[in-house]
């Protein structure tokens, strides 16, 4: 299960933040794929981003729902089936209660948002690539200690 709270950290840090540089709502679907020394996950998402809020969808290989995670007036809730919904006032908080990880979150905004391609901070390098017209990458990677995390996006809208 610490698997889903590194993804779903990583996709918290990248979505649950204002995006100044691109419209304000938008949708995207792909595939996201972590690796760590002991295991590898692949899962769907689906994220919508409507203003300052945002709300992500994660299932499993046969689409059964894993997570949805959303943030809200700078109220961040990440929900998981049969357990209760930890809820943070900061992203910072709801991924070191989630997972007790401290991942460098700032870095992957400026790869998402199509200001830079490449960024890297303490022992996080991110890259985006593949590019669309709207200057979005298609793929993202993030590898850090141990991990490494690949969003493929199929679409965005």
């Amino acid at each position: 299960m610490k698997i889903i709270g590194v993804i779903a950290a990583t996709l918290l840090l990248i979505g649950c933040q204002n995006l100044d540089s691109k419209p304000a709502d938008w949708l995207l679907k792909g595939r996201v794929i972590v690796k760590t020394t002991d295991r590898a996950d692949r899962l769907s998402i689906r994220w919508r981003q409507f203003n300052d809020d945002s709300e992500i969808l994660l299932t499993g290989p046969l689409g059964a729902s894993i997570a949805r995670i959303s943030a809200k007036d700078n109220r961040y809730i990440l929900e998981r089936p049969k357990t209760t919904p930890v809820y943070a006032g900061s992203l910072d908080e709801l991924v070191g209660l989630a997972i007790g990880l401290d991942l460098p979150f700032s870095v992957i905004i400026p790869v998402l948002s199509g200001e830079t391609r490449t960024t890297t901070i303490e022992e996080w390098r991110v890259a985006g690539s593949n590019y669309n017209e709207q200057n979005r990458p298609m793929l993202v990677d993030a590898s850090g200690p141990g991990t490494n995390i690949r969003l493929i996006v199929q679409s965005w809208r």
